[in-house]
């Protein structure tokens, strides 16, 4: 897997921050942080 630096000082830092977290999870992980607040990585993965 390659790593990649994103410069997050220009533009809006929503997109920077979708374009760190993409992959096929982000809806999900997004769905169940904006619906619970509050999440811990264990529970996210029980979800």
């Amino acid at each position: 897997m390659q790593r990649h630096i994103f410069n997050c000082s220009n533009g809006c830092p929503v997109e920077s921050t979708l374009q760190i977290i993409s992959g096929k999870w982000k809806s999900v992980i997004l769905y169940h942080l904006i619906k619970n607040r509050v999440c811990r990585f264990s529970e996210l993965q029980k979800k």
